[in-house]
């Protein structure tokens, strides 16, 4: 290459410099002014709810079946045949106590108290008699005691009076009588020992009755029982009917589809000696009252029926200074986040004192101002730098109310 070609080369590329550079200045002053960007910050976003400590009412969950509080198999205690019987005696039949279930023919028993009233009228009139006879004796005795050897003569005897007890004995039999034939014939109906409803019945009209049939089977309908299952660890916060103090409340709640809770009012009564012969823990009876909705006293629109498995909250107290977050805001099992009014992570040591469905209740270690963090950090160090945003994923425990 010569010279010339090599300075033409050279004069074209700074002549493409000064019109680059030209151009840059030109753009510099006419451009739009560009606004100066944040400089990221390395603090970690962390999610966190503001607690309040508060008295927290606790209750221990059980789990139990509907059983019924009061049953009986009614059973004739005299021979017959059925006469008459009640409309109630049918299978979900209800029947009040003192109701009349079924009549037993009467006639029998009827002819048998009047025989033994007559018995009791002959046994007066004997008793009468004999007394008469007594006084008469006595009389002769008077008379004739002066010329009789008292040590040879049974003045018993002579005053007739082993007859006169003999008399009265029979009077006593035939008043027995009466009052046992009047039994029998009493027992031919057959009445309601309580309210209650029927379960099973085996007895129709013209049917013949012995001691000991089965005529049906009751339960009663003024109470209900829930048998739960309770840890044994547990039954130390169950108050128990003791000292006039009654035992305590109770909630029972059925699911009964569609997401819908029937909930009935209980109420302890006591514990069984024995535990369940297949969880091993321990059980707790507990009272429903008018489970049936018979008597306007249940404040649920549907019936708690027997055999129903039902979930059980029994009332344990309060928790004082309380505070309650998620489940999954313990870390480690033991540990909780927080974060201050310096933005800064904390990790502090948390006492669980009742665990529940979805929370845990732990005892108040938050100084004032600080947050829980709800949210996960993969490496989470004491003290280090966060932003703290508010959670809405915890609405009912934000407000710091149960």
């Amino acid at each position: 290459m010569n010279k010339k070609s090599l300075f033409g080369t050279l004069f074209l590329m700074l002549l493409i410099l000064v019109a680059g550079v030209g151009i840059f200045f030109v753009l510099m002053w006419t451009g739009p002014e560009t606004q100066p960007e944040d400089v990221p910050s390395s603090a970690k976003i962390v999610q966190t709810i503001p607690l309040v400590p508060h008295t927290r009412p606790i209750s221990v969950s059980a789990l139990g079946s509907v059983v019924p509080s009061r049953k009986v198999t009614l059973k004739p205690q005299v021979s017959g045949q059925v006469v008459e019987q009640s409309d109630s005696v049918t299978i979900g039949g209800y029947v009040k106590a003192g109701e009349e279930l079924i009549r037993i023919d009467p006639k029998d028993y009827e002819l048998a108290l009047s025989e033994t009233r007559s018995n009791l009228e002959q046994a007066r009139f004997e008793r009468e008699v004999e007394s008469g006879r007594q006084v008469i004796a006595k009389r002769e005795w008077d008379e004739l005691q002066a010329d009789l050897d008292m040590e040879e003569v049974n003045r018993s005897l002579v005053l007739r009076e082993p007859h006169l007890r003999r008399a009265e004995a029979l009077m006593e039999k035939a008043v027995n009588d009466i009052e046992v034939a009047e039994l029998q014939l009493s027992r031919t109906v057959i009445v309601a020992p309580f309210n209650g409803m029927v379960v099973d019945e085996s007895v129709e009209i013209g049917q013949l009755l012995n001691p000991g049939s089965e005529i049906c089977k009751l339960v009663g309908t003024d109470e209900f029982w829930i048998e739960a299952t309770v840890p044994f660890s547990d039954l130390k916060w169950v108050r128990f009917p003791q000292g006039g103090q009654r035992g305590a409340k109770a909630l029972v709640l059925l699911d009964t589809g569609n997401g819908h809770i029937e909930q009935w009012e209980g109420e302890v009564i006591r514990y069984l000696s024995d535990l369940d012969p297949l969880a091993r823990m321990a059980r707790v009876l507990i009272s429903v009252k008018d489970p049936l909705g018979l008597y306007g006293k249940s404040k649920s629109s549907l019936p708690l029926l027997l055999g129903s498995f039902v979930e059980v909250k029994i009332d344990a107290g309060e928790l004082e200074d309380a505070l309650v977050i998620p489940r999954e805001a313990l870390r480690e099992g033991s540990k909780i986040w927080v974060v201050g009014e310096d933005k800064l992570l904390k990790i502090i040591d948390a006492e669980v004192l009742w665990p529940e469905k979805d929370t845990l209740i732990i005892s108040s270690q938050l100084s004032h101002g600080e947050e829980l963090v709800v949210s996960d950090l993969r490496v989470a160090l004491p003290g280090m730098k966060v932003d703290p945003q508010p959670s809405t994923a915890y609405p009912e425990l934000v407000i710091g109310t149960p």
